[in-house]
């Protein structure tokens, strides 16, 4: 190959060189948009038919937790201000009620499987006939709280407060013994 010194060949020769090492112009950065979540239906087989969750987040900030608003917010209930709510034979399965303020609502016939209400208050609560079959009451206070014909088969009581929470005959104990249970 033989090397010219023209102006007109470096010129060609450069033009070329620089154009095959030209990249190919970037994409346009596109944005990343999370997909809406649904809500499949689907049932649940085996020991806890008819649960309701909720598949969305961030619903909490939409809407204040209280007694009007508490259906729209389930089963995350935490904090909710329920005092003297009718929450009579509500489904509140595994609904998390972590320092719920509860005193005074009616929560008669609810069913509670396995609700977590962590330092609740439901002080004066009508909780007769509930089930309230493995709930968490770690600390809650259940002071003057009844619980006549309640299920609390394996419900946690550590630390709860109990003072004049009303059982009877007719309450299953959290050891599945029939009531009183204290």
């Amino acid at each position: 190959m033989r090397a010219d010194t023209g102006s007109g060949t470096l010129s060609v020769l450069l033009a070329l060189v620089l154009g095959a090492c030209t990249l190919p112009p970037e994409p346009a950065p596109t944005e990343e948009v999370e997909p809406p979540v649904t809500t499949p239906d689907h049932h649940h087989h085996g020991e806890d038919p008819g649960d309701e969750h909720a598949h969305e987040e961030g619903r909490r900030g939409i809407l204040p937790c209280d007694a009007t608003s508490w259906g729209d917010l389930k089963p995350d209930l935490q904090g909710c201000d329920l005092t003297s709510a009718d929450l009579s034979g509500q489904n509140l399965r595994r609904a998390r009620l972590d320092h719920a303020k509860a005193s005074d609502a009616r929560l008669e016939d609810a069913d509670l499987f396995k609700a977590v209400l962590v330092g609740a208050v439901l002080v004066r609560a009508d909780l007769d006939r509930a089930n309230l079959t493995n709930v968490d009451f770690t600390g809650a206070d259940l002071t003057g709280a009844t619980l006549r014909g309640a299920k609390l088969t394996n419900a946690k009581l550590q630390g709860a407060v109990l003072d004049r929470a009303l059982t009877d005959d007719t309450t299953t104990c959290p050891g599945a013994t029939p009531g009183p249970c204290w």
